[in-house]
């Protein structure tokens, strides 16, 4: 008849570091796959609240500059005007898998306000020296253009100096100061008129914004998934080292 190991000798030795270690691995995984499950949330709500902003009656320009700055971004608007000759470039924005720029252009509203209007995107290469302006003028004569409005960029610590024609943030207070134009607080971002691959000619009119989920639900299960291995695998463990006892009552 075997002998019942003593709950000392279970705990004894190795298997009670072993056991600590165990439990604060699986302490760790499992919060961070609550920590990703979370900024799967908050990416959720986000991709929400632009869809939401996207779905809304196109607005005109003193409507829009009426609500409060929180609410201004993605919210559709029509403009109508002409363009200035003034233009920069936004530097390092990307394009079905090509870097390049964006073209942002003064548009003169009918009523007189100063507008920088992101006109869409170019290829790196178009964009080298100073050429982009003759190869890329702003249109001519009045035009009528549905965007969707966006906030300023906070520029981060390591942010490049910019130069006077190439940006790496749209500060529109800092480029309406360069170009010796006021401007309106925000830039509208030209819409896609289709849904086609590329555009018939540059600039390609910018998306609008990554509304993927991310990883973040993925990452979720896969930590989730290391905790439960890191479980059964130590439960394997203790019932062989159990099984050990049982079968020699030596201690472990």
């Amino acid at each position: 008849m075997h002998v019942l190991p003593r709950m000392s000798d279970l705990w004894a030795g190795r298997t009670k570091y072993l056991t600590v270690v165990v439990v604060i691995l699986t302490v760790v995984l499992v919060r961070l796959g609550l920590w990703q499950y979370d900024r799967h949330l908050e990416r959720s709500a986000i991709n929400q609240r632009i869809n939401t902003s996207l779905a809304s009656q196109p607005l005109n320009l003193a409507d829009l500059l009426a609500l409060p700055a929180a609410e201004r971004e993605y919210r559709p608007l029509t403009l109508t005007g002409s363009y200035e000759p003034n233009q920069v470039l936004w530097r390092n924005r990307a394009f079905k898998g090509g870097t390049g720029y964006h073209i942002l252009s003064v548009l003169r509203t009918d009523d007189g306000q100063a507008v920088l209007v992101n006109r869409g995107w170019i290829p790196y290469e178009a964009g080298v020296g100073e050429r982009w302006q003759t190869e890329f003028p702003v249109p001519t004569g009045s035009q009528t253009i549905a965007a969707v409005w966006r906030i300023d960029q906070e520029a981060r610590e390591n942010t490049p100096e910019a130069s006077s024609t190439k940006w790496f943030t749209i500060d529109t207070g800092a480029i309406g100061s360069v170009l010796g134009v006021p401007l309106a607080a925000g830039f509208a971002q030209i819409q896609p008129t289709d849904d086609t691959e590329r555009p018939a000619t540059l600039p390609y009119p910018a998306l609008t914004t990554d509304m993927g989920q991310g990883s973040h639900l993925g990452y979720t299960f896969q930590w989730f998934a290391f905790a439960v291995i890191l479980v059964v695998g130590y439960l394997v463990v203790l019932g062989r080292r159990t099984h050990a006892l049982l079968k020699h009552n030596q201690p472990l």
